[in-house]
């Protein structure tokens, strides 16, 4: 892994269109220390708000560095949808692709992306 393939991932991300992309990058656990990890396998997540949305969205991904060069498509990934925002827990979701927003937001977000909700079994499902 080379910290071009990391940033060239981050910059398909601005391009896709983000306003700001924060990025956490190693282990988030007092004490735990990841110093031996192959940088292919640390930990990594990844926030950034999309553009285009007057209120409040933002999307997260937590995986691996190796698994986000690899394997995570921007403008393809379905992402799930959290009721709060997760600052205070973010470091506890399992590993994926996430967003969350106003309700207004959240709407036309899930509009954007192709999100379709199935009312008679209470399931959300992508296109």
């Amino acid at each position: 892994m080379s910290d071009l393939k990391l940033l060239e991932k981050l910059e398909e991300i601005k391009d896709y269109g983000a306003y700001s992309l924060s990025v956490n990058y190693g282990s988030h656990e007092v004490g735990e220390d990841d110093t031996g990890v192959k940088p292919s396998n640390r930990k990594i997540l990844v926030y950034w708000r999309p553009t285009g949305y007057t209120g409040e969205v933002a999307e997260i991904y937590k995986g691996t560095v190796g698994e986000f060069i690899n394997n995570f498509d921007v403008e393809n990934s379905k992402p799930k949808q959290l009721n709060n925002p997760p600052e205070q827990y973010m470091f506890e979701l399992d590993e994926g692709h996430y967003f969350w927003g106003n309700e207004e937001m959240v709407e036309d977000f899930k509009k954007d992306k192709g999100f379709i909700e199935i009312d008679e079994e209470g399931k959300n499902e992508w296109r």
